[in-house]
């Protein structure tokens, strides 16, 4: 295979003092207050830096598969209608897909697709079109970052530009109401959503955060306490709302100004591209960026090169090369493969270009959001194995000048 360069590369490592300070930094000012797994720091001491020429394609690409993937939602949904839901996926999930209304026009739509320098170029291995997270690092970091280079530049702040257009989408006047419907037992949740409800109050409007079992739903309106919202965001994954049972709900009475709509599932579900190939929609972005993909079969847990994921993943748990998993993982995927629709796909291995050294290995991915249509920033991630998953470490993505 031929190389293909890249202009992607991490920074020096902070020193020690200056990373403390960095870190407590993220913390109190980022709202990073998850910034350890196990014991590992989710904080990473190093910055990773980009070309323009790259950030351009990156930009360009992300932009692309943000129309190409309200298409596709629009396409997947109108089948869903015709035919009762969609058959690729359990009986319960298919049809409360089937039951939403038409894809919302209106309303700011926030995606994150996520990139990877590898030995053919850019690749993309998933969006998050349902609840993507990382806003308050992607929107801090780097203004925090203790070593900029003069010659970097930051690539936007994506919570401040998700937020605005909110409040013009929905036309929100200051003193409205808005419902930060998240899991509220998880502070990594809150931190999220807690960034959001500062940057709302800077508009003068009301934000608090309230779980789905307190929200009402009536004739498009959501109501907390009695009290009508004026839009609601959501950072509970629509998946969850899927297969609970007190779920159907949101999807009998799907509300209208809620962002991300739970239409998103249809392309959050990364089982997407074997139907859009199987139903001949066209999604020429998504092939070219995207490594091939196939539903997971019994037969690759003997013995695959390719990767294992999950397809309502959001944060990469459960993602791991086939080859690595132990005897227990494979017999468990097995019986989730024999017993239900749609739930795990298989993607071809790409290979990610080592940022680091043969010592220090460090593979990247770059998360770049879009808000309607147009890129607003990104941050990244950074792991010292090939499979960029949950324990990866949070870092600031320059831009060169």
């Amino acid at each position: 295979m031929v190389a293909v360069p890249l202009q992607c590369e991490v920074s020096a490592r902070l020193p020690r003092r200056a990373y403390k300070a960095y870190r407590l930094d993220a913390i109190f000012v980022g709202n990073k207050w998850d910034p350890q797994l196990h014991d590992h720091s989710t904080v990473a001491d190093r910055a990773i830096v980009i070309g323009a020429a790259d950030w351009a394609e990156l930009t360009a690409a992300t932009e692309a598969l943000f129309y190409e993937t309200l298409e596709i939602e629009r396409a997947l949904h109108r089948a869903a209608t015709a035919t009762g839901g969609p058959r690729y996926l359990p009986r319960r999930a298919s049809l409360r897909l089937a039951r939403l209304a038409a894809v919302p026009t209106d309303g700011a739509r926030l995606m994150r697709f996520d990139f990877h320098p590898t030995s053919e170029g850019w690749r993309v291995s998933e969006v998050n079109s349902d609840v993507p997270g990382g806003l308050n690092e992607s929107t801090t970091f780097a203004e925090l970052w203790p070593q900029a280079s003069s010659c970097w530049r930051s690539t936007g702040r994506p919570a401040e530009l998700y937020v605005d257009r909110l409040v013009e989408a929905f036309a929100l006047p200051a003193g409205a109401r808005v419902g930060l419907i998240h899991a509220t037992a998880y502070s990594d949740d809150w931190q999220h959503m807690a960034f959001l409800k500062r940057l709302l109050e800077e508009h003068g409007i009301e934000a608090f955060g309230t779980a789905p079992t307190s929200v009402e739903l009536e004739s498009g309106r959501m109501l907390v306490a009695g009290a009508p919202l004026d839009a609601a965001l959501r950072f509970f994954p629509g998946d969850w709302l899927l297969f609970a049972r007190d779920g159907e709900r949101w999807f009998e009475r799907h509300p209208n100004k809620l962002s991300n709509p739970l239409h998103a599932l249809f392309s959050q579900n990364k089982f997407f591209p074997v139907v859009c190939a199987a139903a001949s929609i066209a999604a020429p972005t998504w092939q070219r960026y995207l490594p091939a993909t196939s539903p997971l079969r019994v037969a690759d847990l003997f013995g695959s090169p390719h990767v294992a994921k999950p397809s309502f993943g959001r944060v990469g748990e459960d993602i791991a090369c086939i080859d690595d998993l132990s005897f227990a993982k494979r017999v468990r995927l097995a019986a989730s493969v024999l017993t239900e629709r749609g739930l795990w796909i298989r993607q071809r291995r790409f290979e990610s270009v080592n940022l680091g050294s043969q010592r220090e290995p460090l593979h990247a991915c770059i998360g770049v959001y879009c808000v309607d249509g147009k890129v607003a920033g990104c941050y990244g991630r950074l792991s010292p194995v090939h499979v960029v998953g949950m324990s990866a470490a949070d870092a600031p993505v320059f831009v060169t000048n």
